[in-house]
Formats: C-alpha cells, structure tokens, sequence
C-alpha cells in the first residue's frame, strides 16, 4: 500500500513543487530580460510545433504552411495536443509553456508517489525526488515548450511499471496492461522510445529462461511491441497518402536510418557510441554505475528480480541503443528521458558509493579506488550538466529572439504570402505566412529527397528556387560548405548579414541574405534598411546593404 496520499498530507505538493516553480518564475523573470519583455522559446524547433499545430486548426493542412503538407515533426502526439489547445482556446504563443507545465508537475507529483512506495523516509524522498527533477533538466524542457516533458514521464513510467512486471516470478496481462497504454504514448511522443520498448520486449521474451522464451513473456511482448508500433504506422500511412515518407524528414535527415545510411554504418559501431558519450559525459558514468551496481548484486547472490535491479538492467539498454544510433545534441533535452530513468534506477538500489535511496556507504567499508571513481565521476557530471543546461536557459531564449525572431518580423513585414529560402524554419513559419521553400529540407520535399540520395548540388537549389518563384534567402552559410566549396548558388548576390552575440543555441551565429531574384534586389536592399532600425543593438548588421545607407 502507498505510504502517501496527498489527500493525506496536503503539505506534500508544496514540498514537491516548490523549488521547481520557484525556478520556473525566476527563469521566466531571466528570459523576459533578456529579451526585453518578449517571450521567447529557447529553440526553434518549438515554433515548428506551433505552426504544425496552427495550419491543422486554420487550414486543415498538416504543414508549416497552408500552402501543403510536410514531414517534418518526429513527434505524432505533440502537434496534436497543441491543436486541441489552439481549438479550445485560441491561438497562444504560450499554449507549449503552459502544457510544459501541467505535463511536468504531474510527472513530479507521480514520480513521488511511486518513490514513495520505496522509502518510507519522507525528506529523503522528497530530496531523491528534486534531484531526479534537477539531473534530468526537465524544468529547462518548460521553455523550449516540446514533447521532451511527455517523453521523459511517458518512457519513466513505461520502464518503471515494465521493471515490476518483470520482477513478479511469471509476467501476467492483469499487471501489463498499462504498457499496452504507455507504450503508444511514448512512440508517439518522440521515436526513440522504440528503443526502450525493445528492451522490456526482449526481457520479458526471456524472463524465465530461453527454454520457455514463447510463453506468456513472449505473447506480453509481443502485444507490447504492436501496440507501441501502432502510432507509428498509422501516422507513417498517413503521410504516405500525402506523397510524404513513412518516416519524417526530421528522422531521416538527423539521425541513423538503415534504407538511407546502410553504406555508412560502421559510422554507428563504435564512433557514434564514443562521440555522444563525449557530448553527454553524465549518461557514460551512469551507464557505468548501473553496470558496476548489476554486477555486485550477481555476485551477492540475492534475488536480481527486483524492480531497482531489472529497472537498471532496462536503462543500460536503452541508453547503448541511444548512444549507438539515435542523437544527443547540446544540453539536455534529447536524453533527459534517460537521466531520469538512471538516477531513479541507481538510487533505489545501491549505487558503487551508495546504499538505498543515494545514502553513502560508511567510510569503515573502504571502497575501492573503481567505486570512488565511479561515483564520484556519476555525481560531478549530473550536477555540472545539470546546472549549465539551467543556467544557459536565458541565454538561449534572447539567441532566438536576437535571430529567429527577427527573420519572422522581417520576412512578416515585407515578404508575407511570397517565397522565400530558409534552412532554419520554424518561427518564420509560425509567425508570418511566407511561402517556405526550405533548403535543408526538413519541410520541402524535393529537397529532402535530393539530399537523401546524397547528391544535392547548387544547380538543385538554383533550379527549385527559380521554380518556386523564391526572391530572397536568408541561410547559415556554414551549412552549405562541402570540401569543393559551397554550394549556395552563383548567381545569388549577397546582400548583408546579420551576426549575433554569444551564440549557444542558433545553428550559426550568422545569417546572410542573398538576392534571388535580380529584379527585386534594390527593394530587398531598401527593405532591410528600413528595418535596420528595428533591430536589437547587440546584432551586429554588415554587408552591402549597410554600407550604402544614407
């Protein structure tokens, strides 16, 4: 029986939700500073989300544009909750905060009821509670306003309940049944749940040895797995009766898949494993203390079918099907999701320093210099990613509005309803109703289908920009150089740029702006120099257009 209810002990929330909340108005406070009273996201992609979202309820038109669908979003679930939002209440730049929000307070208050059930000490559980908050970063997730807070509560209580039905003697449907539910919830959150789904898979397949792998364990697998497999098709045909890939441009393009990139996956044995371990310090040492704390439990001889032991054993495969071939990116919020299952795995068991519910172990015991290194390596790199992935919030947030920001209220103000080139797409599209022609790829097509087949060149961009009537560009030029040179088009004539400070974020510092259309380049000049005015004074603008201003 839980040894909690909040019903009980109304104080419990407050306890729970306190410091986080205290943060999250502190942050808020920061982020409208530092971007004079605008609110802003501190990513792009959230805007993606958004104008998903706003053409499904405006124009019927799964697109980040009205003008035709796209397959740019790796998460099926997400557009859809913000489009039930903007239905019932409106279109709302701050609808993604505000179901940031909700999604995340019911995750603290559930994680602590289920810790609950494992330490009887209330301090200490409300403790083990903020620090599984603060590791997995999940507060910063609330400004960037995305599927990342469903995917981390989603995939935590997927594993969690997955690891107590594996530790009852025989697996049954009347304690799986919530997998058949979390199991399409996660997948639709985001797809590298299918890694994860996998793991609890193939241990329940094996549970009670490989001679009686095609059991019970076996057919709950199996119903787990089509269930999890259920969103992903579904939304995979739907796209296909839109002339669009199974799978979403945002996957093929930024991540391994096996129809576009089986030539290279050597690239994904060994290299890939050791460059996100590097980018993500904290998820190898946790790795590490789950593996060390597995062994000495096999070696003790006490049952290992318990829910913090099979709970680790779930985590380490899923973190090296991560690592191996999915993307961990800057900061946290790709892998947040596993962070919160490591902690919660390794601090109710008996971590290489700790004993139950992260409580050192006695210095009578001597451990060894492998289990000081360990842990110690475990604790300093959660709290030192943790607390940059924090403090750098602000910082992002003022990124998009100094850049992102500006190219929508630009692009709004001059070129709305007409084509435009861009290759960092999503508050444009949200913010204004420009006719995209997206020349990374993400939400074009032909774009994306050239580059899939590795042979997109400048004479396809000069070819798809003059088809689609583009008169402008604005791009990263870094994101064109190939070892020839770049590949942006000749006959585009630079215009100016647009470079900003203490880049964290953005894809580049600098964008450039290019003519396309020759004709109308002398009003794209007097475009930009009347907008000049309205730019903030931290980016730095520089090229042609600056210098011929009177």
């Amino acid at each position: 029986r839980c040894r909690l209810s909040f019903s009980d002990d109304p104080m419990q929330f407050i306890k729970i939700s306190g410091p986080f909340y205290s943060y999250i108005l502190a942050a808020t406070g920061l982020v409208l500073l530092f971007t004079g009273g605008h609110f802003t996201y501190g990513l792009d992609d959230t805007y993606i989300h958004l104008a998903l979202a706003k053409h499904l309820v405006q124009n019927g038109v799964w697109g980040v544009t009205p003008y035709a669908p796209s397959a740019c979003s790796s998460s099926i679930i997400w557009p859809l909750l913000l489009s039930g939002c903007i239905y019932l209440f409106g279109l709302n730049l701050m609808i993604p905060f505000y179901l940031s929000l909700v999604i995340v307070t019911g995750f603290a208050l559930w994680l602590n009821y289920e810790i609950s059930k494992e330490m009887e000490d209330e301090p200490q559980r409300t403790a083990f509670t903020w620090l599984i908050l603060f590791a997995s970063c999940i507060g910063t997730l609330v400004f960037i306003g995305m599927e990342h807070v469903l995917q981390v509560w989603m995939c935590t209580w997927f594993a969690w309940h997955g690891a107590k039905v594996l530790a009852a003697p025989q697996p049954t449907f009347k304690h799986a049944w919530p997998l058949f539910i979390l199991g399409p919830l996660m997948t639709s959150a985001r797809y590298e749940a299918l890694g994860l789904v996998a793991a609890v898979c193939v241990m329940l397949t094996f549970r009670n040895g490989i001679r009686h792998m095609f059991g019970r364990g076996f057919v709950i697998g199996c119903v787990v797995c089509l269930a999890a497999l259920t969103p992903v098709v579904a939304f995979g045909l739907a796209m296909h009766r839109l002339d669009l890939p199974f799978l979403p441009y945002s996957v093929q393009l930024k991540a391994w898949a096996p129809h576009v990139a089986f030539h290279g996956l050597w690239l994904h044995l060994g290299p890939k494993f050791l460059i996100n371990s590097l980018a993500h310090p904290e998820l190898f040492f946790l790795l590490w203390a789950c593996l060390y704390t597995l062994r000495n439990t096999l070696r003790s001889g006490v049952n290992f079918w318990t829910v913090p032991s099979v709970l680790q054993v779930i985590y380490v495969v899923s973190s090296l099907l991560h690592l191996e071939f999915a993307a961990t990116g800057p900061y946290s919020r790709y892998v947040a999701y596993l962070i919160a299952m490591g902690v919660l795995a390794l601090g109710l068991h008996a971590g290489p320093l700790f004993r139950v519910g992260l409580q050192p172990v006695p210095k009578s015991e001597n451990p060894g210099r492998l289990r000081r290194f360990i842990s110690v390596g475990t604790c300093v790199t959660l709290v030192l990613m943790a607390i940059v992935s924090h403090l750098v919030v602000p910082q992002k947030a003022r990124n998009i509005y100094q850049q992102q920001v500006q190219m929508a209220r630009f692009l709004g103000t001059y070129y709305d309803g007409q084509a435009v080139a861009l290759n960092d797409i999503g508050t444009s599209s949200f913010l204004t109703n420009i006719r995209m022609v997206d020349v990374f790829g993400l939400a074009s097509k032909e774009v994306a289908d050239i580059r899939l087949h590795g042979d997109y060149g400048a004479d396809d961009i000069e070819r798809i920009a003059t088809e689609q009537a583009v008169q402008l560009a604005i791009v990263y030029p870094n994101w064109f150089q190939t070892a020839e040179g770049s590949i942006l088009p000749a006959d585009w004539e630079y215009v100016g740029e647009w470079k900003i400070p203490y880049n964290i974020i953005c894809g580049s510092d600098t964008v450039a702006i290019f003519s396309v259309n020759p004709a109308a380049r002398d009003q794209l000049v007097e475009n930009l120099k009347a907008f000049s005015s309205q730019m903030p004074q931290a980016v730095i603008q520089s090229g042609p257009y600056t210098e011929s201003k009177q």
